[in-house]
């Protein structure tokens, strides 16, 4: 089923090109980390890891494609289709001891955003953009050392999709065949994505609220061609 669900994610990044002008790729680095709410983590990770604490985020990263279509005027809307690497960090140096407590999600991104120009110059300009994406999980590993006891597996309670929006801005520096493109943005998630623990309600009597959001924070570079499919038309 979830391969299915792989094809209908593709085909519909594909459908939405029809008629765009412009292909880009990109590549950013940036952190990553999970919302919970106050002690809110236990509900999805165990009541033994309580004294984890978020003290830095996890290095993240993501890459793709992109396909751009101008609007009216300073508008345009902008589809991705991206691999995006999310996750929590909770290592821990401490006197006599080091834990390493890491969460590795890898998603297939798949980004909307509608664009509006704030300055245009010649040689480029900024764009301020907001907009929806959806995720399909690819894999989710647990990297996870306590007390010199190490374990590595796959984090069954990870969701296979995640929904969220995005916010951010790109500067546009032109050049003679396109355009380089410095982003930055941050994407939240609006669902839940994670389940909770299997039998945690029938051992705790005061269960926090179900809130387990994925945060990105990314800086990306990119490379955005100038009417690709319009001139390879005319010839």
């Amino acid at each position: 089923m979830r391969y299915v669900i792989y094809v209908i994610f593709v085909s519909f990044f594909c459908v939405s090109t029809v008629g765009y002008s412009q292909l880009g790729f990109k590549t950013g680095f940036g952190v990553s980390d999970i919302a919970f709410k106050k002690y809110g983590q236990t509900l999805y990770i165990g009541y033994e890891n309580n004294g984890l604490i978020h003290e830095k985020p996890l290095v993240s990263y993501e890459f793709g494609i992109f396909m751009n279509h101008r609007l009216l005027g300073k508008w345009d809307v902008q589809t991705e289709f991206l691999y995006a690497a999310r996750g929590i960090n909770y290592n821990k140096q401490y006197l006599y001891d080091e834990i390493t407590y890491q969460i590795n999600i890898g998603y297939l991104q798949l980004p909307v955003l509608l664009g509006f120009k704030l300055s245009s110059q010649t040689k480029g300009g900024i764009s301020f953009y907001l907009g929806p994406y959806g995720s399909l999980l690819l894999f989710a590993h647990l990297n996870k050392e306590i007390e010199g006891v190490k374990a590595h597996k796959e984090m069954n309670g990870v969701r296979v999709f995640d929904f969220g929006s995005i916010v951010g801005f790109k500067v546009e520096r032109k050049l003679e065949s396109g355009s380089l493109l410095f982003d930055f943005r941050i994407g939240y998630s609006l669902v839940n994505m994670m389940d909770p623990i299997d039998g945690y309600f029938l051992e705790y009597k005061n269960t926090p609220d179900e809130y387990a959001r994925n945060i990105g924070i990314i800086f990306s570079i990119g490379y955005r061609f100038n009417d690709l499919f319009k001139k390879g038309n005319e010839k």
